[in-house]
Parts: structure tokens; sequence; C-alpha cells
């Protein structure tokens, strides 16, 4: 499933005692519709105020589900004292933020100061989903990717359509049950029977036909070009990039986790995070190739730094 993101940054200068009563009839209103508690989303984000202004950093994460969705990986944050990972300002807005009585409706989050909130709908657990404005993890990724010296552009990146039409197609004509979810492992059904090359060509794309055409813009590391974007966030060795395609008879050149954007209207951009690899291909030559797909950045630098 496609994931996606737009930062915000929103600063409130009000303290709101924290009660329900203290929201108006239509926020209670649309909370009932939605399947929660406003008083208990309140009492969150007081849960979060205490932890920050106890500087307590493992308390913060400890409200996570696992690892953020947007932010500091929780190995990263932990690694660090408070104070390395929030500035004085940062603390700033999350105190001085009103406590919210409604969601942002495009991700049904909550927003915090630099923290946005979430109520998993199944367990009605609440859990930090997204930390803004944190001191970023230094990964000593190149900007863009270059192949023979040449830069590549986003085209060269294929990933998952916002439907999910394409993988959907690709895994039945592959003859894979509905229960594996293909994008977690798409390098391994590469060359995995004769036919599997012709029915995942699309995912193949060739270096001569995707290289930077035109004028780009670099904003933090990323390359943009217009309503895309493309970030290269760290590199894979050649060995753990031949073992995500068992069954391809080519050898891997070069390996990244790439994070990829497409802008999707008023929704900001679309992201995926997936490790791609350079092969030369008989008959289409040097290739970008997806090899696999995670939920988030986050996952994705776990991976390849924990295997």
């Amino acid at each position: 499933m496609k994931r996606y993101f737009t930062i915000f940054f929103l600063v409130f200068f009000i303290s709101v005692k924290a009660s329900a009563h203290d929201c108006t009839y239509e926020d209670e209103k649309y909370a009932k519709s939605r399947y929660y508690s406003l008083q208990e989303s309140l009492d969150f984000a007081e849960k979060i105020k205490i932890m920050v202004r106890g500087k307590d950093l493992r308390g913060i994460f400890n409200l996570a589900d696992g690892e953020l969705y947007w932010g500091p990986r929780r190995a990263f944050a932990l690694s660090k004292k408070f104070e390395e990972i929030f500035s004085d300002k940062w603390v700033e807005e999350v105190l001085e933020a009103p406590l919210p009585c409604s969601s942002y409706p495009k991700y049904e989050a909550f927003p915090l100061g630099g923290i946005w909130y979430k109520r998993h709908y199944e367990s009605n657990k609440w859990y930090i989903w997204v930390i803004s404005g944190a001191l970023e993890e230094e990964l000593g990724a190149p900007i863009g990717w270059k192949v023979d010296g040449s830069l590549i552009s986003r085209n060269c990146f294929a990933t998952e359509w916002l439907s999910g039409d394409n993988f959907e197609l690709i895994a039945e004509e592959l003859g894979l049950s509905k229960n594996v979810n293909f994008s977690e492992n798409v390098g391994f059904y590469l060359g995995r029977t004769p036919s599997s090359f012709e029915k995942m060509a699309s995912l193949i794309i060739p270096v001569k036909e995707c290289q930077m055409q035109g004028e780009y813009e670099v904003r933090d590391g990323a390359i943009f070009v217009e309503n895309t974007v493309y970030k290269v966030l760290v590199e894979l060795s050649k060995e753990r990039c031949q073992k995500l395609v068992p069954h391809l008879w080519a050898s891997c050149e070069k390996a990244y986790l790439v994070q990829v954007a497409d802008a999707g209207g008023s929704w900001g951009y679309w992201y995926d995070h997936g490790i791609y690899g350079l092969f030369d291909i008989r008959n289409q030559g040097k290739s970008i190739i997806p090899l696999k797909f995670f939920n988030s950045q986050n996952e994705g630098l776990n991976f390849v730094f924990e295997n």
C-alpha cells in the first residue's frame, strides 16, 4: 500500500486545559463518527507533553508504535541525549501548542507542535506517528545516483501505483496467492520461473531510457524535477543486494535504499521507500530494478543496518 506524508510546521501559543468540554460539539460529533474518544485523544496529548517537559527521550519513543513513520529512528534517537535530538525551540513549540480537538483529515492525525499522533482502529491504541524538526541522522549517501558518471532521474525507479493495480496484476500473472505481499520481496520473484522476467518487464528500467534530462533542483540531498523527487538514503552491499535476487543471472553492481515521491495534488507527496539495484541485463544494458519495499524510511534503514 502506498504511504504518504507532507511535512507541516504548526506552531501555536495558547495553553488549553485537557478537557473534551473545551472542544466544540462538532469536534465531539466528528470523534464519535470516527469511533474514538475525544477525551482519550486529549489525555494522550497531555501525556506527550509530560514526557517532553521532563525531557524523557525513552518515554517519548515508547509512545510510538515501533518505528516512527517519519522522524528519527528509535535506535539512533536513544543513542543520543534529549538535548541533541530536540532543540529548545522544538520543546517550546510542543509545550505551547494547544491540545488538538480534531485531527488533520488527510491523515487522521492530531498535531501537537512538531509531533503528530494517531489511533489504531483495531486496537484503539494511541501512538506517536510522526516527529518533525528533530535531529536528522547523517547517512553519508551521495546526492543523486550516477551511473557511469551520469545522473539518473526519478523515472528509473519503478514503484507501485497509487491504486496498487500494477503490482496486483504482476502478482496475479506470477500466480502468487493474495496473501503474499509482492512488494516486500519483488526481487525474489525475478527469474524464479522462465516467464517471470517477461511478466516483470515493466519494473526493469534501462538506464539509457531514464537519464536526467534538463534542469533539476537539489534540496535537502534530494533531486527535484517538477512534481517528482528522489533521494538516495544509504548504500546496500553488493552481497546483500544479490541475496535479494537469488534467481537472477546478472550480478548486482550497486544498490541503494531510495526514497521516491510524486506529488499527489492536494495530498502532497506520495512516498515510496525501496531498495533498488543496478544490473547489466541482456539486450537492455544497465538497468535499475526494485528489489524490496518498506512501509517507511525507518523500516528500510533498520533493514540495511540490522541485517
